[in-house]
């Protein structure tokens, strides 16, 4: 699986992607906003299907099946002016 990172001029990651055969370790990738990750994914998922958090401190994209995933998260408040949410993939 492949992962990007996507980082400030001041050095700070503000958004993440992947894509491959396997779901990335979510709690890894998050560090301190796995919390509000988990807390904002309860419930929200119900059978198959993308899951999509938009709140305003976090948002995830994140959907595939076996052997194909891919998915996106930024941190709204730390996007880079400038850099629009669609570049992060």
């Amino acid at each position: 699986t492949t992962v990007r990172e996507y980082v400030s001029a001041g050095g700070k990651v503000f958004g993440v992607a992947w894509t491959g055969p396997m779901m990335p370790d979510l709690q890894q990738l998050f560090g301190s906003y796995f919390q509000t990750y988990r807390k904002a994914a309860e419930g929200k998922r119900r059978g198959r299907g993308p899951l999509l958090i938009d709140q305003p401190g976090l948002v995830v994209h994140s959907g595939g099946h076996m052997r194909d995933f891919a998915g996106m998260a930024y941190l709204p408040q730390w996007l880079p002016p400038g850099v629009s949410p669609s570049e992060i993939k």
